[in-house]
This record gives structure tokens, sequence and C-alpha cells, in this order.
């Protein structure tokens, strides 16, 4: 890739739902590139497609319109087997429901979906705060810290784009700096992130900040 190629490219993007009452647009006509060591944040109300904007980006779901390239590939023209190799390989993505394996401590969870090896595992979660909650399953936790264990799930791999739907939506304005610091970390070792959130604090860690409205 070179240098100048950005991470993620979104061209002309955009998405509409069909339902029985007819077609609801969702977003259209949205243009944004994010290149390596920049974190691109994304705001608006509930609703504006905020997180169908996230899966689209993260190679999950296919845009009515519009391309989605990272590192210059085209998602959407690879096959559905390829694109889930290229996702896992290429993306780290923090879903807004976390995503956790109940019946997995911390540890495993992290490791279980990239086959990381325990000391990056743990490396990570005592990053976040979570090093005395190594062997703890997600419900004997508080959703903050299951939140916190599912950032170091997307980390853990070193994917070049990292993805988060609502990183710090249950967190208290300590550990939401500890989130946007480690994200913003990440990306200056020439990775990309993209941030879907209503914290206004994230805007201090952004290179770039989208707007979208409700249609």
């Amino acid at each position: 890739m070179n240098d100048s190629t950005p991470i993620l490219q979104v061209e002309q993007l955009g998405h509409v739902y069909r339902t029985r009452n007819g077609p609801i647009n969702v977003f259209e006509n949205i243009c944004f590139s994010v290149k390596g060591s920049e974190i691109l944040v994304v705001r608006g109300e509930s609703g504006s497609g905020k997180t169908t904007l996230l899966l689209a980006c993260g190679a999950m779901q296919r845009p009515t319109l519009g391309n989605v390239l990272i590192s210059g590939s085209n998602l959407y023209e690879l096959s559905s087997s390829e694109r889930n190799r290229y996702r896992a390989v290429n993306i780290g993505y923090l879903f807004q429901t976390l995503e956790l394996v109940p019946y997995l401590n911390l540890l495993d969870n992290v490791r279980v979906s990239h086959a990381a090896s325990p000391p990056d595992a743990k490396d990570w979660l005592q990053r976040l705060g979570l090093g005395n909650r190594l062997w703890f399953k997600p419900d004997s936790l508080s959703h903050g810290q299951r939140q916190r264990a599912a950032l170091c799930r997307a980390l853990v791999h070193r994917p070049r784009l990292v993805i988060a739907d609502e990183p710090t939506g249950n967190l208290d304005e300590s550990h939401s700096q500890v989130v946007f610091q480690t994200l913003r970390e990440f990306a200056d070792r020439g990775n990309a992130v993209l941030i879907a959130t209503h914290n206004s604090a994230a805007v201090e860690y952004a290179d770039q900040v989208l707007e979208i409205e409700n249609n």
C-alpha cells in the first residue's frame, strides 16, 4: 500500500432499509477517508445511522450505494468468505452490544477471536485496568468492565482499522478518558480508528469529525 493511500475510504455511501411501510433512507452520499495515525469521530442523534455506517465500514453490512475500501481493497467486491477472512485480519470491531462469550473468562474472551497469545491478551487487559479480572466471566463484571474487555479484544491482533461503536457509553469520565487515550495511542502507531459516539470528549482526540443528521 502506498503511504498516501487511506486505510479506510468511503465513497458516496448510502443505505436504504426496505420496510412494509416503504423505504427508509438512513443516510446518503457520505464520503470520507481515514489515513494511518488518524481518528475520525462520527456524531449524530440516535437514529441517524451511525451504527449502520460503522457496520458497512466493518464489512458486515453491504450498503445500498457506494463503495468501502480498506487499504485500497473494495470490500463489497469480495465474496462473503473472502470478506470474512479479510475482516478477521484487518479490522477490529467493538460492538455496542459487546458480544462477549458468557461462559469464557476475560482472558479467553480477548483471545478467542484471533487466537492471541495469553501474554498479549493479558497485556491489553492490564492496560485497560482489568489485570485483576482476568479469570472473571462477563456476568460477574460491571457493564463498563465488559466494555473495556471488548475493546481489548478489538485491539489485540493489531488490526489496521479499529471501529468502535459507543466505546464509552457506560463509562465514567476517568475510564472514558482511558479508552480514548488508548485509541489515540493505537492510531498514533500508524493505524486508523473510526468511532461513533455521543461523548463530546471524543472530539479532543479526533483528527476529523463527521456529523450526520437524521433523514
